[in-house]
């Protein structure tokens, strides 16, 4: 059997069409987090008051947008940090949050804070961490900082 030039043009537009189907579907593009470096409580004393600057570092602004982000920290005497109540790696649902103002961009950021409600952050023991809110609910947080009497503990 002869097949003629329009059956065979035919066929290969066929097969052509078939090809170009499957090459060009959508190839999901991979979302990256957004990663934080979390830098150590800065605390000024005057006559007066207390001035505290909570600060981080936007490492990667990722591809999911930010809604919210800044430092999140919980603070012991020498009496609690023997409890098992104790909570070294805070969360912004277990901990106190400072949010912070201004755009999620690339860089250091910080936020000072004269009066920081039920804080105690003259206490002996401090844990800490930067943390970023997505807009799809996920929270990323940077490294835990422990303060013990001031100085960061490595």
């Amino acid at each position: 059997m002869k097949f003629s030039h329009s059956a065979t043009r035919l066929c290969v537009v066929f097969i052509a069409l078939l090809c170009f189907n499957f090459s060009c579907q959508d190839h999901p593009i991979p979302q990256t987090l957004p990663s934080l470096t979390t830098q150590p409580i800065n605390r000024s004393n005057t006559r007066a008051f207390s001035l505290f600057t909570f600060q981080l570092v936007v490492d990667n602004v990722g591809s999911i947008p930010v809604k919210e982000y800044g430092v999140v920290f919980t603070t012991y005497d020498d009496l609690d940090i023997v409890s098992p109540d104790v909570i070294s790696e805070p969360t912004i649902v277990n901990g106190k949050v400072i949010s912070f103002k201004g755009v999620f961009s690339p860089g250091n950021h910080q936020e000072s804070k004269t009066d920081v409600p039920d804080s105690k952050l003259t206490l002996d023991y401090i844990f800490q961490r930067a943390y970023a809110v997505l807009n799809n609910g996920t929270v990323v947080y940077g490294q835990v900082i422990t303060t013990k009497y001031g100085v960061v503990q490595q």
